[in-house]
């Protein structure tokens, strides 16, 4: 492991920082952004990101509802 994701993991324990998709992201978030997932336990539904990484997810969890939707046609 790299260190700075074990620095990050390290951070995340005591600071509101972005979770990364595109490896680690140090930037502040307040507030968690809603990813289009449908969990049954609603907080996994629920992320810290930042605007940029938030937009990388929800293209992420496209391709994957239109991956899941093109197979039960």
């Amino acid at each position: 492991m790299h260190w700075k994701d074990r620095l990050h993991i390290f951070l995340s324990k005591f600071l509101p920082i972005c979770r990364g998709l595109e490896g680690s992201c140090f930037k502040i978030v307040l507030r968690k952004h809603r990813q289009p997932t449908a969990y049954v336990e609603d907080k996994l539904n629920w992320v810290r990101l930042c605007p940029k990484c938030a937009k990388y997810n929800n293209e992420y969890w496209q391709e994957m509802w239109d991956e899941y939707y093109r197979g039960r046609l």
